[in-house]
């Protein structure tokens, strides 16, 4: 009113340029972790070692007195499993010969089992009664598949501008 255009004037204008109302998407369901494992052998001492932590309900930390004890590997090895992207630490990773996560979103229980050195894994993605196996160069993209469905995402795009491009392009 105070612009002097009518509230059919505006939504006419809206439309023309292309604004929508904005909708809120749907509450995305709760991603649990329920238990993660991993094993190896240690490099320095050609010793073998296991991980296996379950988690039952509430909430959880990771902690100790001590530095360079496993608590960021412990992270690093969730995100790879959840992800399929392997940013582990080069030097545990190193170490690790297998790993296996499981999860729930929502009520739908999800386990991840994993293989083989970086760059060599093969496994196997359960989701209820349906298995999918993968290696190395699918891990990622069937992980992604799962992850935003399942939580009702959109992936982001990625834009780079490379060198002597004016406008760059998706990468």
């Amino acid at each position: 009113d105070s612009c002097g255009a009518t509230a059919e004037d505006v939504r006419a204008s809206l439309d023309r340029h292309g604004v929508r109302p904005w909708t809120p998407p749907p509450e995305s369901p709760a991603l649990t972790i329920k238990r993660i494992t991993f094993s190896g052998t240690k490099l320095d001492a050609e010793k073998s070692f296991e991980f296996d932590w379950a988690l039952g309900s509430g909430v959880w930390a990771i902690s100790s007195e001590a530095n360079d004890v496993g608590k960021s590997s412990v992270l690093q090895v969730v995100r790879w499993l959840l992800s399929g992207r392997d940013d582990v630490d080069s030097a545990s990773r190193a170490m690790i010969q297998s790993a296996r996560l499981e999860f729930l979103i929502g009520a739908e229980v999800i386990v991840v089992s994993v293989e083989g050195a970086r760059g060599d894994e093969r496994g196997m993605v359960e989701v209820g009664a349906t298995e999918q196996p993968f290696v190395a160069d699918s891990f990622e993209s069937i992980m992604e598949e799962i992850m935003l469905t399942r939580l009702g995402l959109k992936p982001l795009m990625k834009w780079k501008k490379f060198q002597d491009s004016e406008d760059g392009r998706p990468s």
